[in-house]
């Protein structure tokens, strides 16, 4: 039992850390789009 919370707690951070790395590519791609407009 305990070893199954863990495992499912793991899982969760992993999707939150590729969730934020996801979101941070965004943020740099509209950076970019940004300077090639101005």
């Amino acid at each position: 039992y305990r070893q199954t919370r863990f495992s499912s707690r793991r899982v969760r951070k992993r999707v939150v850390f590729k969730h934020g790395d996801c979101n941070v590519v965004q943020g740099n791609v509209a950076k970019r789009r940004r300077r090639y407009l101005q």
